[in-house]
């Protein structure tokens, strides 16, 4: 069995997905073909939206693909845990079990605007 490609859309895919005339064979795909890391950033830049509608369609399709994957907090943040989990142990270093799971913003989605 083979595992599911990773995607970690930035805000202009999930832009892409809101404004689109019929996104939805698009996200079926993405959910079943997919596993999907949400970076923190576009969460971030989500939550910036000046508009109440766009910003709480955006939520949304963050929370539908949340379906199949999860968040992953900052860039910096990633390459520090990487660094520290090196440096606690170089010989058994993997950097598939370093976790750079954002909980605190999946959770956020789950339970944010709309």
């Amino acid at each position: 069995m083979s595992q599911k490609s990773i995607i970690a859309p930035d805000t202009s895919v999930l832009n892409r997905l809101v404004k689109d005339v019929d996104p939805e064979p698009f996200i079926a795909a993405i959910l079943s073909s997919y596993s999907l890391r949400l970076p923190e950033m576009s969460f971030e830049e989500i939550l910036a939206t000046p508009d109440p509608e766009l910003r709480g369609k955006l939520i949304r399709i963050c929370r539908r693909l949340l379906s199949v994957g999860y968040c992953i907090q900052p860039a910096h943040w990633v390459i520090d845990l990487h660094v520290k989990a090196f440096h606690e142990n170089p010989t058994r270093y993997d950097w598939r079990n370093v976790n750079v799971r954002a909980a605190d913003i999946e959770e956020e989605i789950r339970r944010g605007d709309s």
